[in-house]
């Protein structure tokens, strides 16, 4: 075995977002849901739950710091709507690995869609709460 070569150490795949799930404070109740991606920036920036779960989950977005879900906040160019699948927010503040969204939920959606509006997004789904 060449002591030099590395090309069989397998290296560890890093998501190309990070992902956090908090509980809210009493007495508010539900869920946030941190992401951010791991390298570039996702603008103008989208979340998204099934249209079946839009009530349930009240989906609400803001951006802030890493690890600290912000209380209030200045959204530019957002809105929200819907298609036949999906009850989406969106906004023109970046999402950056310095610079998370934070997705307010009562309760968690059965799959969550974000990332860039137009382009690079992902899907997680949850068959139960953390």
């Amino acid at each position: 075995m060449d002591r030099n070569r590395d090309d069989d150490v397998k290296q560890p795949a890093e998501e190309p977002f990070h992902l956090t799930v908090h509980r809210q404070q009493l007495p508010s109740k539900g869920y946030i849901v941190e992401v951010r991606p791991a390298a570039g920036s996702w603008t103008p920036f989208v979340a998204a739950v099934p249209l079946t779960d839009k009530l349930k989950v009240n989906l609400r977005i803001l951006p802030g710091a890493p690890g600290n879900p912000p209380s209030g906040g200045v959204l530019n160019g957002a809105g929200e709507g819907f298609t036949d699948d999906w009850a989406f927010c969106f906004a023109d503040n970046e999402a950056t690995p310095e610079m998370s969204y934070y997705l307010y939920c009562t309760e968690l959606p059965s799959r969550l869609l974000f990332g860039a509006n137009k382009g690079e997004q992902f899907t997680v789904e949850w068959s139960e709460s953390p």
